[in-house]
């Protein structure tokens, strides 16, 4: 068995009134937050593998954007 992984998690948020890419950016981690600290459900989904050796174009932790 591998003795690192490489978990992905996604989560999923509506935002809306935002009109460039930092608002809603700013908006989806205050309402992440507000959730988190509410104990509220959060819309999630994971992907986890094997990490056989860093790739350097993939950020370990952090946003990537597209």
């Amino acid at each position: 068995m591998p003795d690192e992984w490489k978990v992905t998690v996604t989560v999923t948020l509506k935002v809306g009134g935002a009109t460039t890419r930092k608002e809603a950016e700013k908006a989806a981690l205050e309402r992440l937050f507000a959730l988190m600290k509410s104990g509220a459900d959060i819309p999630w989904d994971t992907t986890v593998v094997p990490l056989k050796e860093p790739r350097s174009d993939e950020p370990l932790f952090g946003i990537k954007w597209d």
